[in-house]
């Protein structure tokens, strides 16, 4: 049995995905989406003062660094 797990990034509450999860990333300069396996997750990541976790994401062979914004659990 796995716990579901959310993080507040600004005032939204996102799905903390776990190893293993299939993702889609729509990233917000491009329409094409992509398909991809979660490898690990950082939610405590900050960029200055601002909170942005960070997900690994094995796409097409290559691991990714991706916003955990930009991501939606299949």
């Amino acid at each position: 049995m796995s716990e579901t797990l959310y993080i507040e990034v600004g005032k939204k509450y996102l799905r903390v995905p776990t190893k293993g999860d299939l993702l889609k990333i729509s990233p917000q300069e491009s329409h094409q989406t992509y398909l991809g396996v979660c490898l690990s997750v950082n939610p405590a990541f900050r960029q200055g003062n601002k909170r942005l976790p960070i997900v690994e994401v094995l796409v097409n062979g290559r691991v990714l660094s991706v916003p955990l914004g930009i991501i939606e659990i299949q």
